[in-house]
């Protein structure tokens, strides 16, 4: 309990400096991973979601408690540590561009969208969920052939920012003023002007349809959401970090053939310029990089990085 939620899962953190610690607190209330079990029937404002989370290879004790392990917030790639072509300078990583084609790292962001229908009797305003004129709005028939009848996309349509995702049309009813000299004018008929306030998805933006629902609220109006969706690939200029505070943006995308490779034949996903650790003073990441490693190796899964636990570091070089 004693460093709370997002501290208690960074593995050996008392070999890190405690600043670092800090900074991965706060990172770790970004990361990317499942924000929820029941995320397709969530309609949240905006959320990301990783398409192939990982539970890491070292965790902590507190992590079975905090749902980490059943919710990962990241994944395991294999990172090498080098000064490589100079890409990976000032805390930048070169990521494989095989591994990215691959799918590591991609996601899917979701956004909700809002709708509803609403009746102001005192001025005469009703929306309602509706096709409109294409005069009344200008639109090319394009535009208008992805809603239905009841004003609504369906889903698994792809669209762009300036397509309509719900057609709604607010009407006022304008009476004619009744005056005493134009008394014969009092049977005059109701003006009625239209108006388009169709809703449309945010401003260069593409993509599917996710789901749609509609519902009533309590003054039984009719409401509608509407999820899109779109896939997310890393590419330069995407944040990326360890759960040590190392943090750093993609500088270069590389192809397979050009990454560096052992002596067995293994390339790395990501590299890592190695000038990060002795400034950060970041012990626990090589720490952590040594044991995952030999776990890696032995077939180990969960080995445990609990702060404070005595670790047999030459134990592990040895097995190495």
């Amino acid at each position: 309990m004693l460093f709370g939620v997002c501290a208690s899962f960074i593995p050996f953190s008392n070999h890190n400096q405690s600043t670092k610690n800090t900074l991965q607190s706060a990172m770790a209330k970004q990361a990317m991973g499942l924000c929820a079990t029941n995320n397709e029937l969530r309609f949240e404002t905006a959320s990301h979601m990783l398409h192939y989370p990982q539970r890491p290879l070292v965790t902590t004790k507190p992590s079975k408690f905090i749902s980490v392990n059943a919710m990962p917030l990241g994944a395991n790639p294999i990172v090498a540590m080098a000064c490589f072509t100079g890409y990976n300078q000032e805390d930048s990583v070169i990521i494989n561009q095989a591994a990215v084609e691959r799918g590591l790292f991609r996601s899917t962001y979701f956004r909700s969208y809002k709708a509803e229908e609403t009746i102001n009797p005192l001025s005469g305003m009703r929306g309602k969920f509706c096709p409109p004129d294409p005069e009344l709005i200008h639109a090319s028939p394009e535009n208008l052939s992805k809603i239905d009848s009841d004003g609504l996309i369906r889903p698994g349509l792809f669209v762009l920012s300036d397509e309509i995702i719900v057609a709604r049309v607010l009407t006022q009813t304008i009476k004619p003023a009744s005056r005493l000299e134009d008394a014969p004018n009092d049977k005059a008929p109701n003006q009625i002007k239209s108006k388009d306030v169709s809703l449309r998805p945010k401003r260069g933006e593409k993509a599917v349809i996710d789901l749609v629902v509609i519902s009533e609220n309590a003054n039984h109006q009719k409401f509608a959401k509407v999820r899109t969706r779109c896939v997310r690939v890393p590419q330069i200029g995407d944040k990326f970090a360890s759960r040590h505070g190392q943090k750093g943006t993609c500088g270069m995308t590389e192809k397979q053939e050009n990454m560096p490779y052992t002596q067995s034949g293994i390339i790395p996903d990501f590299i890592v310029n190695p000038h990060c650790i002795p400034s950060r003073m970041t012990i626990g990441h090589i720490v952590e990089c040594l044991v995952s490693k030999e776990a890696a190796i032995h077939g180990r899964l969960s080995v445990d990085g609990t702060p404070f636990r005595d670790i047999n570091i030459s134990k592990s070089s040895d097995e190495l």
